[in-house]
């Protein structure tokens, strides 16, 4: 748009001082200038094409303005006429080495069967008139102007010739894949680029080439033209839009094939109406006169002109803080760009060259700000993406577990492991490990010795480092819990002693602790108290290792409500077997206690657990002899029982 805007005001100039008519009819960027041929024909068969006896430029040159539609006055006859001996090649630029940016015509002037004679004119728009510079193009007579040059192209070879206003043009490249394509043009941008187009593909896919000033190729977009557009000699760009001359179905008539210039491709899809200056005459049976557009030209600065910037790393791949040399690589910066590197953001004090170098640690973001001195770009300021980078850290690795040794319970971790993002794995597939935390499935994993590795992130730059640890899971101890004595039946309220298996230097604890409330809890054997109902018991056990051993009993003792009865007493006061009374394993209740005679007198009658008889009958000491008695009691599980029997009574 800048320089749009130059070329408006020094056109501005030119107008003043030529007057309105001339300048109105000097270049326009947001034009196509095209000449135009007139061509005799004879049709030699019916149904074959005619065959060309004649062909001559008009001498005219017509404005064709993309962005009206297309009418008798669009395109539009220009006031300046072609000269004489022209023989083609029309391109728009600024007189080269002027000084001046105003925007006039070139064209390639001589006789058309000696290219020795062949000479770049232009349109001086001081003076309103031809002037040949004396300077051969080769044998090249389609012509481009930018940057400063023109470029002339031999469409049969497809040599390209390069022209700096100030001696014959030279060969500059044989551009590959381009003999005998078509369109026959080129069309240069302000930087001195140029670009050729092959839509024909004759002998080559169709592309659209860009290539710079010094002949390396830029850019490269494949061509597709699905609905078969006839390109005729000639080609211009607008912005993003790539013209080609085209006849216009069986109209006979010139229009205008358009195409989008894509990332990497570029589809003609439309295509204009005819132009009403041209056309196919049948001028008998036998003679048809065409009128076409031939070649065509668009001014450079109508081709955007981006400046933009991006970085390479050398070396790409490296350890934290490893030095990296960083380069720009620039489109459009002119001829004094300048640069400014920034680190994370920061603007770098004195780094304003095409090149920078920094130690460059992980996480680092290297940008580079680009400002365009060229008259070409509309935006000057360009800021280029994150340079591309592999950073690792580097760093010897460290890993550290809790232990060395492990229990075949839970999970465990490791306690400190750096630097972050690498790999664990194992000697073995018996250790279950997460390659990414390290967590170690203790209670899945097998018994036994492992190493244990820690791999850090390596690339190209920077190799992976590894260090290693020994780990071993031991087992869990395996405890029995059984009886001391064999215990035929457990009862109630009693006590039984228990042990666990023996293991060497472990430690034992049981519980719970109302089975010990009145015994020791610890050690392998002890002796615990028994309740009604179900007695659980558990006992742990930690070997030297730390590891955890367990098991449970399960008890369920019996009432026992077996009431015992002497079968003699001695009531004789001497603290010896003095009374006669139930003997009990466990807690009962006695409901009725009788003592009778042998003839069936009752002697004695009591209840309540302190029921007993003192051998006393009437106040008075019992005959020595044998009794009968009868005992009714309850038990602890509430049923009642019965008992008789003889007991003897010993004086």
């Amino acid at each position: 748009m800048k320089l749009k805007c130059k070329q408006f005001f020094y056109s501005l100039i030119t107008c003043m001082l030529l007057g309105t008519t001339t300048w109105a009819q000097l270049p326009q960027c947001d034009h196509i200038y095209m000449d135009d041929y007139l061509t005799n024909s004879i049709v030699l068969f019916p149904g074959f094409p005619p065959f060309p006896i004649s062909q001559a430029p008009t001498g005219n040159i017509y404005g064709y303005n993309p962005a009206l539609p297309t009418s008798a006055t669009n395109p539009a006859l220009n006031t300046i006429q072609l000269p004489a001996n022209y023989i083609g090649g029309i391109t728009v630029s600024e007189v080269l080495n002027s000084g001046s940016p105003t925007l006039t015509f070139y064209c390639v002037t001589g006789n058309a069967n000696n290219t020795t004679t062949w000479r770049y004119s232009y349109y001086n728009p001081v003076t309103s008139a031809w002037v040949n510079t004396g300077h051969n193009p080769g044998p090249a007579p389609n012509i481009a102007g930018g940057g400063g040059f023109l470029y002339s192209l031999n469409g049969g070879t497809g040599e390209v010739y390069k022209y700096n206003g100030t001696g014959n043009a030279t060969l500059l490249l044989d551009v590959p894949g381009f003999t005998n394509e078509g369109p026959y043009d080129l069309i240069a941008d302000c930087e001195g680029d140029w670009y050729i187009l092959n839509l024909t593909g004759t002998n080559a896919p169709p592309f659209l080439r860009k290539y710079s000033a010094t002949g390396a190729l830029m850019q490269s977009w494949t061509v597709n033209n699905p609905n078969g557009y006839q390109s005729g000699a000639g080609f211009g760009i607008l912005g993003t839009t790539i013209y080609v001359d085209a006849v216009v179905g069986t109209t006979g008539q010139t229009g205008m094939a358009m195409g989008t210039i894509g990332t990497t491709a570029i589809n003609f899809t439309s295509i204009s109406p005819g132009f009403p200056s041209t056309y196919t005459n049948n001028v008998s049976a036998f003679q048809v006169e065409e009128k076409r557009f031939y070649d065509m030209a668009t001014c450079a600065g109508a081709i955007p002109a981006l400046a933009t910037i991006a970085i390479t790393a050398n070396p790409a791949s490296i350890c934290s803080g490893a030095l990296v040399n960083y380069t720009s690589v620039i489109t459009s910066g002119g001829t004094a760009p300048q640069y400014q590197w920034f680190v994370n953001g920061i603007a770098i004090t004195g780094a304003t060259g095409a090149t920078f170098s920094h130690a460059t640690n992980t996480g680092d973001k290297i940008t580079c700000r680009l400002t365009s001195n060229s008259p070409c770009v509309t935006e000057p300021v360009a800021m280029s993406p994150v340079a591309v980078i592999d950073i690792v850290d580097g760093t010897p690795p460290k890993l550290e577990y809790s232990h060395d040794k492990y229990c075949r319970v839970s999970n465990t971790k490791p306690v400190n492991f750096s630097p972050a993002g690498g790999t664990f794995s194992s000697s073995s597939s018996g250790l279950i490990i997460n390659p990414t935390t390290g967590f170690i499935d203790l209670e899945n994993s097998a018994v036994g010795a492992y190493t244990v590795s820690y791999a850090t992130i390596g690339n190209a730059g920077c190799p992976s480092k590894t260090v290693t640890v020994p780990l071993t899971i031991t087992p869990n101890p395996t405890i029995t819990i059984s009886t001391v004595t064999d215990v035929k039946e457990l009862c109630e309220t009693e006590t039984i002693e228990l042990r666990a298996t023996n293991i060497a230097g472990a430690q034992y604890a049981w519980g719970p602790n109302k089975y010990f409330e009145r015994t020791l809890s610890e050690g392998q054997k002890v002796t615990a108290n028994l309740f009604p109902g179900r007695n659980k018991i558990n006992v742990w056990v930690t070997d030297v290792n730390g590891c955890i051993g367990t098991d449970t009993i399960t008890l369920v003792p019996k009432p026992c409500c077996e009431l015992m009865m002497p079968n003699a007493f001695t009531p004789n006061s001497d603290g010896k077997n003095d009374y006669f009374t139930s003997v009990s394993k466990v807690e009962m209740t006695i409901v009725n206690f009788t003592v009778f005679n042998r003839w069936g007198t009752l002697v004695y009658e009591g209840s309540g657990n302190k029921a007993k008889w003192d051998g006393m009958y009437e106040g008075k000491p019992a005959e020595a002899g044998t009794y009968v008695y009868h005992i009714s009691y309850n038990c602890s599980n509430g049923v009642r029982y019965e008992k008789k029997g003889d007991i003897t009574l010993i004086r």
